[in-house]
């Protein structure tokens, strides 16, 4: 009976892509009314935009979500977008140390979501990982 219950309330991938959607519009939302307040408001609402369009292409071709495309939307999806770390492709491309970066990241335990960025779900960094002229984050 319990798990019947569970399969019942527990929201479908479909269901959760919606409300990341709708999560992302809300996020955008609240930073133009100045409700939330980012360091870099442009790129969170970048990420949010690329992370949500990425998601549901990446269901509509394969109809399903790897493992950590699913922690990803999991935690977009319980409202803790807060808690990811991320460094945008766009931030990477062109550095002339973009490999050295990339080989942090990954040591830092960021995942690259391919055509957005590096993500790190497990911890987020109040401080740089990196610093190479500019902060990445």
């Amino acid at each position: 009976m319990k798990n019947w219950l569970k399969s019942f309330l527990t929201p479908s991938l479909e269901e959760k892509l919606f409300i990341l959607t709708k999560n992302k519009e809300k996020l955008i939302n609240d930073i133009n009314k100045g409700k939330l307040v980012f360091n870099d408001n442009e790129r969170v609402i970048e990420f949010a935009t690329l992370l949500t369009e990425r998601l549901n292409e990446k269901f509509e071709e394969n109809n399903e979500l790897n493992p950590f495309e699913m922690k990803v939307l999991d935690e977009f999806y319980n409202g803790d977008f807060r808690k990811l770390s991320f460094v945008l492709l766009s931030t990477l491309e062109g550095n002339v140390v973009e490999d050295l970066i990339i080989f942090k990241l990954i040591k830092h335990g960021f995942h690259l979501l391919d055509g957005v960025g590096y993500i790190n779900v497990d911890k987020n960094f109040n401080e740089p990982v990196i610093e190479v002229g500019i902060q990445i984050l």
